[in-house]
């Protein structure tokens, strides 16, 4: 996931941590993907700080064909962990967004059965269920 996704998906999870009650199921797997969201975000951070570190520190063109098979070798692993991150990054977002849909449903049920624990409510299903 880019940064751009990564804020975006904090906002969405914020959003619905706002709409939920603490102490929860749900709130305490939202707050979890919270984390794994500020986690990632973090790391990305610092990643990009060391790559600018390792590009500030590379020396100028002494040391010939070594310095430049280090480099090449530097820039092949810059690119398989970049492939790596962007795989990891991919199983976090549907990760996720099964959190969503499943903090969403249960929000959903969660309504049903408040509305149905209204006293006057099942009173009345009980009339209507006897015939008067």
């Amino acid at each position: 996931m880019t940064m751009k996704e990564l804020i975006k998906t904090q906002k969405s999870i914020n959003s619905l941590l706002t709409q939920l009650r603490p102490g929860t199921k749900e709130y305490e797997e939202l707050e979890k993907q919270a984390a794994a969201v500020n986690n990632r975000m973090k790391e990305l951070k610092d990643n990009s700080k060391g790559v600018q570190q390792q590009l500030n520190a590379v020396p100028s063109g002494k040391g010939g064909f070594l310095t430049v098979l280090k480099g090449v070798f530097a820039g092949n692993m810059l690119t398989k962990g970049a492939m790596m991150l962007a795989d990891l990054a991919n199983k976090a977002r549907a990760f996720i967004q099964q959190g969503v849909e499943m903090a969403a449903a249960a929000q959903g049920i969660d309504h049903a059965f408040n509305r149905i624990a209204n006293r006057d409510y099942l009173n009345e299903l009980r009339k209507q269920t006897k015939g008067g």
